[in-house]
């Protein structure tokens, strides 16, 4: 989904939206209350089955929740949720990262969209400096969209001074 908006006092912004991100912090939260359930069982049965320690069984049960969730984090939910263009400037808003990734448009070597998983698409910005930033995954139809627009206005820049 692409949107403008304007910010007091400032120029116009185009927003492009990616994935859920309420979708997103609900399956955080339903994965984490899973695999801290998970974490748990298995510390209870470290401690009744093996005789482990209480604290060293909560330590396994704690690392083995938190890596599930990891993992589902980083295979399902990563990415960026908003790139925001304003100016010369794209702006990337994820779902835990609490500060923006800012990347000048005229450090951005590539945009396209790439195929992720069951038909969901995801856009790839690739910088000049090395960086590679993925979206959320979303419908192939908004991360096209998206590309277009982003290659439209980068080939539009003004030549570097």
């Amino acid at each position: 989904m692409v949107e403008t908006m304007t910010a007091p006092g400032s120029d116009l912004a185009l927003v492009f939206h990616f994935g859920s991100r309420s979708g997103g912090y609900v399956a955080l939260a339903f994965f984490g209350s899973m695999f801290a359930a998970l974490g748990w069982a298995v510390a209870r049965e470290l401690r009744r089955r093996v005789g482990m320690r209480r604290s060293w069984a909560a330590a396994v049960g704690f690392v083995l929740g938190s890596a599930l969730l990891a993992l589902t984090y980083l295979s399902s939910l990563d990415g960026f949720y908003e790139a925001e263009l304003r100016g010369t400037s794209l702006t990337f808003h994820y779902l835990i990262a609490t500060t923006p990734r800012i990347m000048p448009l005229e450090s951005i070597a590539d945009v396209r969209g790439t195929p992720a998983f069951r038909g969901l698409w995801r856009l790839r910005v690739v910088s000049s400096r090395g960086g590679d930033y993925e979206s959320a995954t979303s419908d192939r139809d908004v991360v096209k969209a998206a590309s277009e627009r982003l290659r439209s206005v980068i080939a539009n820049l003004p030549p570097p001074r």
